[in-house]
């Protein structure tokens, strides 16, 4: 009978611990982290009777943890997937209804303002439309602010909350660290208590909602978490110890955070987080609310120059240039949240165009003109050589010029504007010389054309390239005319040697300043005196121009023949008060004939006050009448032979753009220095000054034949051919553009000026109103397509976000049911195993009870 109680006993205390189990999975059916547990039974050892074994019952081993390692680690990495997706969902629909918001979005302030600009375009001198135009200028400025401002503070929540999520990752850590330290009592995990590990899997199941983590186990249980590439970089938790991660913002980028951790004191930067909601985070930041910030900020600049470049090239109600409209916040510069209007002024409003055109009322033809500047279709091939361009007074600039095969170099574009420029041609050689062009390569200064093709220099060489304007033809017309009267637009432009007046600047006793100015002195470097000019076997002499005087050189001749030849020739001043002297003075201590050439104006009285004289001395190259034998013109190196390097001078503003050329022969070289008082920088402005005509030539013709005239000095700045294919010709001119409705007929003409009286036509507004539809920057869109391009994109992040986020949940749900099914508690089961086990322990106290009494009976029997 012991027997039998004994086994009944071992199966009711198994079964008792079997429906402990039970029970305890039945009360944390809803515990977070909690997994199943279940009992292990096993036979106890059997009793040999003979040659038989007896049973002798149950007995418990232990309770097993329900759990699969790769069935939890793959719901941690879905998890950390998933949950990466949450900000990019939420916080990029926020973004999207701000940018999309009917009463701050930019779509409908853009076409308020071009709408209102259209309204000035149609009636520009009315304060009603002009205040209309100020007041959607300043909605959309406030728009762009609102819309920056609610971008700002989306960034602000999102870097708050990167913040917090660091904290709470670094607050698991810490926990994982004490779990490990707890962990180390034990040697194998199997012998863990369950709570514990339940409690470490559950806190990397929170730390994988915030960062992807990877994790090693030992054989106790303890774990070891890192966030890098792989298990050895970026290791948060290493047995006891926990590293904390550090946020600060970026040093090359203050929008965006670096994340750092210090194992060993060491700094360590996390370079990014595979996943986990702070992953999230940080990639909208990056990805979607940084570009769209940047996109919102260029586009506010975009916006702010066009408008500024526009209303700046018109003019304003008050007669004056336009200025800037629109500006931003000092220390905010090129942002949306700085936008601002810089006036509440509406005459500011520049709505007249700069320049005017109007067509001669004796025109026979309907082509109707228009004007507007733009940038002109030439470009600069070269600007400076050497250091031409850094020569401002009181800088002397220089350059060495080697001349390739074609023997011709440009040396230095000269902008309209410039102000006493300056160029000298130091030691020239034979055939070395410089040439002045224009943009409509009008030939100004230099060799004629034959004289150079005859030196095997080809004025092609000088005379093409993308410098010059479409269209433009060579003309000689205005080649060396020194005198400002025959000149090119009426500019004192000298080729030669030159002095000007001394002027002398005193101060009396209370320092009062007096400017006193004396005649000019020319005096030439050492030369030989007894050296011949011309060489006595040359077939030619050369002709020298000594302020507009001819002076002839023969073959022969030596400086002294030109000294006589220019006292001879009896040169007065313009007033006739003074006569030029040419002088020969002996070089101090020279033994070999040298002497230095001098001129200088002496008065034609000597009893006479005349004490000065405001003419420059000026040595030139005279070209020979047509049709004249036995002279040609001077050059540089003849120049050098009296002692006098040859300058290219330009007295006062260049009133045009001129490029200039060194030519020489092949293999040479040439030194040249320079200086100027200042370069020109608004041609737009100086062009403004002149008034010009466009004159189609009478008479059939076919192509039709133009020139562009300046009306004050009668010069012809360029001669042209009208492309008869376009029904809508177009004129370019340093900028302007001159659009004709039709193709004009032989003899009209047109007339541009600065507009200084038309303040109220609308020719600069309708450039406004154009701006809606115009195309920039290199994607070629509009301001209004850029905005929605930007919308779209941040619209397509969403939704591709919403996507993946769908995705993601599925992967999410698979694999939580999957780990479900072997750490989760179900009731149905545990209700199965519940009764079964009930089952069991009540039979097993029944064999219990019949034991009990088959012992009873035996004890009773007599």
């Amino acid at each position: 009978m012991s027997d039998l109680l004994s086994i009944a006993g071992s199966g009711v205390s198994a079964y008792q611990q079997a429906l402990t189990t039970i029970s305890n999975n039945i009360a944390n059916v809803s515990t977070e982290g909690y997994a199943r547990e279940d009992i292990s039974l096993a036979e106890s050892d059997p009793q040999q009777i003979g040659t038989t074994f007896l049973g002798t019952g149950t007995r418990f081993e232990n309770v097993k943890r329900q759990y699969d390692a790769f069935l939890s680690s793959n719901l941690r990495n879905s998890n950390s997937d998933l949950q990466a997706q949450g900000p990019m969902v939420t916080y990029t629909n926020r973004l999207v209804d701000i940018l999309g918001d009917s009463n701050i979005g930019l779509t409908s302030s853009l076409n308020q303002f071009f709408s209102s600009a259209q309204d000035l375009a149609s009636d520009p001198a009315s304060q009603v439309t002009r205040n209309s135009f100020l007041t959607q200028s300043n909605n959309l400025a406030s728009n762009f602010r609102q819309i920056s401002a609610q971008i700002a503070s989306l960034d602000t929540e999102t870097s708050q909350s990167i913040q917090t999520d660091i904290g709470q990752v670094n607050a698991l850590t810490k926990q994982l660290a004490e779990i490990n330290q707890q962990m180390l009592k034990v040697p194998i995990e199997a012998n863990q208590p369950s709570q514990l590990v339940d409690q470490r899997d559950l806190l990397l199941k929170q730390l994988s909602n915030l960062v992807g983590i990877k994790t090693q186990f030992s054989t106790n249980g303890s774990v070891l978490v890192s966030v890098g590439d792989t298990i050895d970089q970026g290791v948060l938790v290493n047995g006891t110890n926990s590293q904390s991660i550090q946020v600060s913002n970026k040093a090359d980028n203050p929008g965006q955070f670096e994340f750092d951790i210090y194992p060993n004191g060491v700094k360590s930067e996390i370079s990014s987080f595979s996943s986990g909601k702070i992953s999230g985070e940080v990639n909208f930041k990056s990805q979607v609310l940084q570009p769209t910030s940047g996109s919102l900020d260029s586009l506010a600049t975009e916006f702010a120059n066009q408008v500024n470049k526009i209303n700046s090239s018109g003019i304003d109600l008050q007669g004056n240039v336009g200025g800037n409209l629109f500006g931003f916040t000092p220390g905010m510069e090129n942002t949306a949240a700085g936008l601002k209007l810089l006036t509440q002024n509406p005459n500011l409003i520049a709505t007249a165009g700069q320049f005017r055109v109007t067509n001669n009322s004796l025109n026979t033809g309907t082509a109707q003109a228009t004007v507007a500047f733009g940038t002109p279709d030439y470009t600069t091939a070269t600007d400076f050589a050497g250091s031409l361009g850094q020569a401002q007074v009181p800088f002397l600039g220089s350059a060495t010029v080697n001349f390739s095969a074609s023997g011709v170099q440009q040396v230095a574009t000269i902008p309209a504007g410039t102000q006493d420029f300056n160029l000298s041609l130091n030691q020239a050689q034979d055939g070395q010389s410089l040439v002045v062009m224009t943009r409509d390569k009008n030939y100004l200064i230099g060799p004629s054309a034959s004289s150079v093709n005859s030196s095997n220099l080809n004025v092609g060489a000088f005379a093409s390239g993308s410098q010059y304007e479409n269209g433009a033809t060579l003309s000689q017309q205005y080649l060396n005319q020194n005198n400002t009267s025959g000149s090119y637009m009426g500019m004192d432009l000298f080729y030669g040697a030159k002095a000007q007046p001394i002027q002398t600047v005193n101060f009396d006793i209370q320092h009062n300043a007096t400017t006193q100015v004396g005649p000019a002195v020319l005096v030439g470097s050492a030369v030989d005196a007894s050296a011949t000019l011309v060489a006595s076997n040359s077939s030619h002499g050369v002709a020298y121009s000594v302020n507009g005087h001819e002076i002839d050189v023969q073959p022969g001749d030596t400086i002294a023949s030109f000294q006589n030849a220019v006292n001879s020739a009896q040169i007065t001043s313009s007033d006739g008060k003074f006569v030029l002297q040419a002088s020969l003075n002996p070089v101090a201590n020279s033994n070999n004939g040298q002497v230095q050439l001098q001129l200088s104006w002496s008065p034609v009285n000597t009893g006479s006050n005349a004490v000065d004289t405001t003419d420059d001395i000026r040595i030139g190259f005279q070209q020979p009448a047509a049709g004249s034998s036995g002279l040609d013109a001077a050059s540089p190196s003849d120049l050098l032979k009296l002692g006098f390097n040859t300058s290219l001078s330009i007295k006062g503003k260049a009133p045009d753009d001129l490029l200039i050329y060194a030519v020489g022969n092949p293999g040479s070289s040439a030194q040249l220095t320079d200086q100027y008082s200042s370069l020109g920088s608004d041609s737009q402005q100086l062009m403004r000054q002149n008034t010009y005509q466009i004159q189609f030539a009478p008479g059939v013709q076919s192509p039709l034949q133009y020139q562009i005239i300046d009306t004050a000095s009668k010069s012809v700045l360029a001669t042209r051919t009208l492309d008869p294919s376009k029904s809508v010709p177009v004129i370019d001119f340093r900028g302007l553009q001159i659009t004709l409705s039709s193709q004009p007929q032989p003899g009209d003409s047109f007339t541009i000026d600065g507009n200084k009286d038309g303040v109220g036509n609308n020719a600069n507004m309708l450039q406004m109103v154009a701006l809606q539809n115009k195309a920039l920057g290199a994607d070629g869109q509009t301001l209004s397509e850029n905005y929605l391009s930007t919308v779209n994109t941040v619209g397509s992040i969403a939704k591709q976000a919403t996507i993946s986020q769908q995705a993601l949940q599925v992967v999410y749900n698979q694999a939580n049911q999957s780990n479900d099914n072997v750490s989760g508690v179900s009731m149905d089961q545990e209700a199965t195993a519940l009764v079964k086990f009930q089952q069991a322990y009540q039979a097993n106290a029944k064999v219990m009870q019949i034991a009990t009494q088959l012992f009873s009976s035996i004890l009773q029997i007599q």
